[in-house]
């Protein structure tokens, strides 16, 4: 069967055939700290990389898969009034390290599971990332500034063991 050219098929209206995935179509989604999804504005999705292992023989190298290793996302969202999401945060980071104590918590009382969900135009669900082992890194409170409207951002780097995509 001929392939149209993608011009046409989006000129056409043949369906989801060449429709791109849109960066702005997507939630996130942390259980553990309620209505996230809500005001997040940004998120950054982990990455996963695998370390070259070299193998030597006589004069030869060769390369193969060695140590898998994930780098953690991050995630902007907006402070509001209520929900006190500055108070969710928080009180997640507090479980990681309590600065007033200086007791460092288990990981069983800080990981947790997240999930990113990407969509179509139409709303319908493209892909899940399922974020295992997430935790907050570091916690950006946001500034103080008298010219900015636009409210306040709260960025948290987070850890992730692992993920997988479906």
């Amino acid at each position: 069967m001929p392939q149209l050219d993608i011009k046409y098929q989006l000129q056409q209206g043949t369906g989801p055939v060449g429709e791109p995935v849109r960066a702005n179509a997507w939630e996130i989604d942390i259980p553990a700290l309620g209505n996230v999804a809500l005001f997040a504005q940004e998120f950054k999705v982990a990455t996963m990389e695998v370390d070259a292992m070299e193998i030597r023989h006589f004069n030869g190298v060769a390369y193969i898969a060695g140590k898998q290793k994930v780098e953690g996302g991050s995630v902007k969202v907006r402070d509001v009034v209520s929900p006190d999401m500055h108070q969710s945060m928080h009180a997640w980071r507090k479980r990681v390290f309590d600065i007033e104590s200086g007791r460092l918590g288990f990981a069983s009382m800080y990981k947790e599971m997240g999930f990113a969900r990407r969509y179509d135009s139409l709303g319908g669900l493209i892909r899940t990332y399922t974020l295992n082992g997430l935790w907050p890194t570091k916690l950006d409170e946001g500034e103080f500034n008298y010219t900015n409207f636009e409210g306040v951002l709260l960025e948290v780097t987070l850890s992730c063991d692992w993920f997988t995509i479906a």
